[in-house]
């Protein structure tokens, strides 16, 4: 499922490096791939570790929780059994302290890790950061992609990243639905020191680490990095005519007025 709103954008960029193997897949074989965070860059980012709201450990809700977990995972045993076994739980584990959540940290990441996968995508073509930091310092290139082209993949939605200074906080009590958000919310909160990259994200809660292929349509256009060498230009210049006849392609330049970036058009 696709979150289709009209405040998102209409075309969203990857920017990617032609001297790496994988990246050239986007434009060499429509590849979308929904890699893992555990492959990412942020050690924060998808990672985070649940949080709950210090007021709502009583002793009265921890109780109910080992309940409701205890019935979630063991439903066949009999109620007397499952509350022994919540009393027992409850007077042998402090779930107040800070050391008992680190402890269970590793968990809950690995969880994320395992189920969760993720494309990011950029609203912008001509962020200086993104071009440094994701396109080889402006050797590589950028892909215009079609939100519409994005309707084929299957079990996935498109989501905007919020950027925080604090971890979202899970209700103790949710629902199944309430909790899939929850876990989406993780997936998509960073720290504010990423706010520059104002990211969207595809999740795939069903396929990670998995490729999706799209049809040749899905471009809009190419951006070609002010540095990438010329034998490059020419590699994505004979895939374009070839593949993408729909797509623009323009030379990234620098704007010799002010700290932007100009684009070019080439003409077919």
């Amino acid at each position: 499922m696709i979150e289709l709103t009209n405040k998102s954008p209409r075309i969203f960029f990857k920017y990617r490096d032609w001297n790496n193997e994988f990246h050239k897949r986007i434009l060499t074989d429509n590849e979308v791939y929904f890699a893992t965070a555990n492959q990412f860059n942020d050690p924060f980012d998808a990672s985070l570790p649940f949080t709950y709201d210090a007021s709502e450990l009583t002793d009265e809700n921890i109780f109910k929780k080992l309940i409701e977990t205890r019935l979630h995972d063991v439903p066949q045993e009999n109620e007397e059994d499952r509350i022994k076994y919540a009393k027992e739980r409850a007077q042998t584990v402090d779930f107040r302290s800070q050391e008992y959540w680190d402890k269970m940290y590793p968990f809950t990441r690995d969880h994320l890790h395992k189920h969760f996968g993720i494309y990011s995508l950029a609203r912008r073509r001509d962020n200086l950061l993104m071009w440094a930091h994701y396109a080889n310092s402006h050797r590589g290139f950028s892909v215009g992609i079609k939100k519409s082209s994005l309707k084929s993949l299957r079990f996935t939605q498109l989501l905007k990243v919020e950027y925080s200074n604090q971890f979202p906080q899970r209700p103790m009590f949710i629902s199944d639905d309430e909790q899939t958000k929850y876990l989406l919310k993780i997936t998509t909160t960073k720290s504010k020191h990423w706010s520059y990259e104002r990211e969207y994200r595809l999740i795939n809660m069903i396929f990670p680490n998995t490729p999706f292929r799209l049809k040749d349509d899905f471009v809009s256009e190419i951006c070609l990095g002010l540095a990438m060498n010329e034998e490059s230009k020419e590699e994505i210049k004979t895939l374009w005519k070839e593949k993408f006849p729909q797509a623009k392609l323009f030379q990234t330049s620098i704007d010799t007025k002010k700290f932007s970036l100009k684009f070019i058009e080439i003409k077919k």
